[in-house]
């Protein structure tokens, strides 16, 4: 968009099935966006994910592409930042919900670190995330013990990805 508002480019990438944009971020040569989509190494469409990192420059052209996740299981985004050591930082869930996830990639969008968290037994989803003046970072979101009973999850990592702490607030944590 220009400053008046009036469209300046339009792109369209992603596969033919469900994809998800859930973070954006700006780089000093353009920006970089998460997506969950479909795997499409199997024939599970819309039921199993991975996670796109996606670069593009100012014109909207596309200049790299990375897929993480494991094959037939859910692996998902949910929240992107850029730190402030000039690093990505995402977090959500794998292994079909099962896990908290986080993980740490460099500009190129080659992975640093990836960590898996079982916080409770049948959901851990990190939905946002968030970087403090020390470096550590803070996730928030939810996990569930039964099916029908989910609690508001707040965690705290190093730099490095290791839990400090965790926290769950609501009914069936007390």
């Amino acid at each position: 968009m220009d400053s008046e508002g009036q469209e300046l480019w339009r792109k369209v990438c992603g596969s033919s099935e469900n994809d998800k944009v859930q973070g954006l971020v700006a780089v000093n040569d353009g920006y970089i966006f998460a997506s969950n989509s479909p795997d499409l190494s199997t024939s599970i469409i819309d039921i199993t994910n991975d996670i796109g990192l996606q670069k593009g420059d100012a014109s909207g052209d596309s200049i790299w592409t990375r897929a993480y996740g494991v094959v037939e299981e859910i692996d998902e985004v949910e929240d992107l930042i850029l730190t402030s050591d000039n690093h990505l930082v995402i977090t959500g869930s794998a292994e079909d919900l099962r896990k908290l996830l986080i993980g740490k990639f460099d500009l190129n969008g080659d992975s640093i670190w990836m960590k898996k968290y079982a916080i409770s037994e049948v959901e851990n989803i990190g939905h946002n995330i968030i970087e403090l003046q020390d470096g550590s970072l803070v996730v928030v979101g939810l996990t569930s013990k039964t099916a029908v009973e989910s609690d508001i999850l707040v965690a705290k990592f190093n730099q490095a990805g290791e839990k400090y702490w965790h926290s769950l607030v609501g009914e069936s944590s007390n």
